[in-house]
């Protein structure tokens, strides 16, 4: 048999080639297939029914992409408290009563310290990366039931057995005059439905009188009169999941053809409105120890 020479350096390849083809293969991201050579043209075959005869595993996204809405202050901060990091920015917008927390912001613009010499005072900052910004968490505050209920009615005329009705059914949202005070009054005009109603006087306490002349079958029955405040205050939410905030109202009286009718009027509500937006916006920045930014994203 003939002496075969074979060159050291395609000996050397040949080595390498098949340390090559023994490594492991990785095929798309994080899954290993394993494979086989067949001698036929040196071809790989895959063998992935082999590792998962029930189908491929499932491929993890490489970021989290979620869009939560949470239903009060209370359940945004405790959520968004979970993902944060130095990325992350809070939104609020003033006209929705909203608020948004992208979790995965684009990091800040990292500037250079120096150390006062003008050369370090020349350097330039830092260039922020981007980042994928698709992990959010929105908050729409939403108005209480007591708000949506005072402020039907707000500057409605209110017939008598209504408003004493109204004013029955909701007596612990006020806070002044007490609320046991304000039940009686309720109680009251309920029991004066069938009078004719002359007047109004106002005392010096501030409460108004009314004066009533009753109606009977046979004629004209017994005058009488009735002491309502003109002024009152409730103690509701404006925000559902918020503290209870004081609102002052004036009551005022109308008197026609010897029927009452009633029609209170809350102090400057689209205040109220703003000013409990920005309570919460406030609370909302210092449980989670970042600023608040006022605009939207």
């Amino acid at each position: 048999m003939a002496d075969v020479n074979i060159d050291a350096n395609v000996l050397r390849d040949a080595v390498e080639l098949g340390q090559r083809l023994g490594e492991p293969m990785v095929v798309g991201e994080g899954i290993e297939i394993p494979y086989a050579v067949v001698p036929k043209n040196a071809d790989l075959v895959p063998l992935l029914h082999l590792k998962y005869p029930y189908g491929l595993p499932p491929r993890k996204p490489d970021h989290i992409k979620a869009s939560v809405a949470l239903g009060d202050a209370a359940s945004f901060c405790r959520y968004v408290k979970l993902y944060q990091d130095e990325t992350t920015r809070v939104f609020a917008s003033p006209e929705q009563f909203g608020f948004r927390a992208i979790l995965d912001y684009h990091p800040a613009i990292q500037k250079q310290v120096g150390d006062g010499s003008p050369e370090a005072a020349d350097l330039a900052p830092a260039p922020a990366s981007a980042n994928f910004t698709d992990h959010s968490a929105t908050l729409t505050l939403k108005r209480s039931d007591q708000w949506n209920l005072w402020m039907a009615k707000n500057e409605k005329a209110i017939p008598q057995a209504e408003f004493a009705e109204f004013v029955e059914d909701n007596y612990r949202d006020i806070a002044s005059p007490p609320p046991a005070v304000m039940l009686e009054v309720a109680r009251d005009l309920k029991a004066t439905i069938d009078v004719n109603f002359a007047s109004k006087v106002t005392s010096k306490n501030g409460a108004v009188q009314l004066a009533y002349q009753e109606v009977v079958t046979a004629g004209v029955g017994p005058a009488g009169n009735m002491e309502i405040p003109d002024t009152f205050s409730i103690l509701i939410p404006v925000f559902y999941g918020e503290k209870p905030v004081q609102i002052e109202a004036r009551l005022r009286f109308r008197i026609a053809n010897g029927k009452l009718t009633f029609i209170y009027k809350l102090y400057r509500p689209l205040e109220l409105l703003a000013d409990a937006f920005q309570l919460a916006a406030v609370k909302i920045g210092e449980t989670l120890g970042t600023d608040v930014l006022l605009g939207s994203l």
